[in-house]
């Protein structure tokens, strides 16, 4: 039953309204990853999203998804790591976590910068 209303939660993902685009966030967040299984783009979109919020449970919700596809928009993932909010950092981190190192290798330099960050939690 879930499932089928995914897809209008989705939809409101792209609201003109920041609000409306982190409530359907905070629904999806809490959905299992199973659920989503297939909807990894619309969480890769929404990481170029003008409210730091949104970004960050953007990230939450893919380091949950299926490895794999998440590796495979990895440099929208790395291109995180240079967020001016550092929760969207720290978040984008946890995802590169729990990619295979072999997805993670040529992005290395990127994550090392990192390890300077001002903020003790990234």
């Amino acid at each position: 039953v879930v499932k089928l209303h995914v897809g209008p939660v989705l939809q409101r993902l792209s609201d003109c309204n920041w609000y409306v685009r982190r409530a359907s966030l905070k629904v999806l967040r809490q959905l299992d990853p199973a659920v989503m299984a297939t909807e990894v783009q619309p969480f890769v979109k929404q990481l170029a999203d003008e409210y730091w919020y949104c970004r960050k449970t953007s990230l939450e919700i893919l380091q949950r998804l299926d490895p794999t596809a998440v590796a495979k928009h990895i440099d929208a993932v790395v291109l995180q790591l240079t967020d001016d909010h550092m929760d969207v950092r720290a978040a984008a981190l946890a995802v590169l976590e729990g990619l295979a190192p072999r997805a993670t290798e040529q992005h290395l330099r990127a994550v090392v910068r990192r390890l300077g960050d001002g903020h003790w939690h990234v």
